[in-house]
């Protein structure tokens, strides 16, 4: 019993502690602004592949397009959704970077370093999937 109890108060002290870092770093504006941005480009990439994998008439799609060489990469419909997954691994994994860093003056740096390379990763995977969408369908 007491070492259940002992369990419990870990899983509630990191719990809070998380709870703590999270408000402190919502409390800034601009990471607000960076995590509205960061949802909505992430969700517009996967109603993109959805749309996309639930719009084709054939099972083998292009994946990606080079300038130099063409089409260089075909493979199933379903493998559309690589792309919001990387977007969204990308996105948390810089999150959870920001919540390791503890408080202080550079804490401010480094949120808008990483949170801008998250917005700019989102962008360009949001480029990339509008070049599979122009290449599958026109």
């Amino acid at each position: 019993m007491l070492f259940g109890a002992k369990l419990y108060n870990a899983f509630y002290s990191i719990k809070q502690q998380i709870s703590d870092y999270l408000l402190d770093l919502f409390s800034y504006l601009f990471v607000k602004i960076y995590l509205i941005i960061l949802i909505l480009i992430n969700l517009s990439l996967w109603l993109i592949a959805g749309y996309i994998n639930n719009n084709l008439n054939s099972d083998q799609i292009a994946l990606h397009y080079n300038v130099d060489f063409g089409i260089n990469l075909i493979g199933r419909s379903g493998k559309i959704y690589i792309i919001p997954i990387i977007s969204l691994i990308f996105a948390v994994l810089n999150l959870s970077i920001l919540l390791s860093l503890k408080r202080n003056k550079e804490r401010v740096f480094a949120a808008h370093i990483l949170l801008a390379s998250a917005l700019a990763s989102g962008i360009i995977l949001l480029v990339a999937i509008a070049t599979v969408y122009l290449i599958n369908f026109r």
